[in-house]
């Protein structure tokens, strides 16, 4: 009696809802069709985010300027979505090896799902993890050496069903 009590409750407030809604698919395949793909500048990253349905906050994106060093930060979002499913990324650093922190996250979604799909999915070692008691955010990490510098992949997942997945890599001129 006291388990159909519950899931009345849970239904009432609108979190069964909320579990039934999860977008950890959909995270998983925007983040492996723009951050993952390692774009080298706001203007690729544009295109790609673009032929998703995505919008620059801030309008059209300007070329990349080969003649300085990077120091950007774009964010695009979904037109119909507000907020969720929104991607932000940081191009900065000297021109010769800078570094990008690409980053998306959406709400109502599953974490344990998530990582369990990104170790599905990828060749990803275990994570290292840990959690805030504060704010009760739990974080998976991985880092790996990649073409002379480092890949930091951080998945943050919040007590409100909020899910980040951060990406960060070094780009370095040949």
């Amino acid at each position: 009696m006291r388990l159909l009590c519950a899931a009345m409750l849970l239904s009432a407030l609108g979190m069964g809802e909320a579990l039934a809604e999860d977008n950890g698919e959909r995270l998983f395949q925007i983040f492996e069709r723009t951050c993952a793909m390692k774009p080298v500048s706001g203007e690729a990253l544009d295109a790609q985010a673009r032929s998703l349905g995505y919008i620059h906050q801030d309008g059209p994106v300007a070329p990349d300027d080969l003649k300085r060093d990077p120091d950007d930060i774009n964010f695009w979002k979904l037109s119909d979505q507000g907020s969720n499913f929104a991607i932000d990324a940081y191009f900065g650093g000297p021109r010769a090896h800078y570094q990008v922190s690409c980053s998306v996250h959406a709400d109502n979604v599953d974490p344990a799902a998530f990582i369990e799909r990104l170790k599905r999915e990828t060749t990803l070692p275990d994570p290292q993890t840990k959690s805030d008691p504060e704010t009760g955010k739990l974080t998976y990490a991985w880092t790996a050496e990649a073409d002379g510098g480092k890949d930091r992949l951080e998945v943050a997942a919040f007590r409100n069903g909020r899910v980040l997945v951060a990406f960060s890599y070094d780009v370095i001129a040949r």
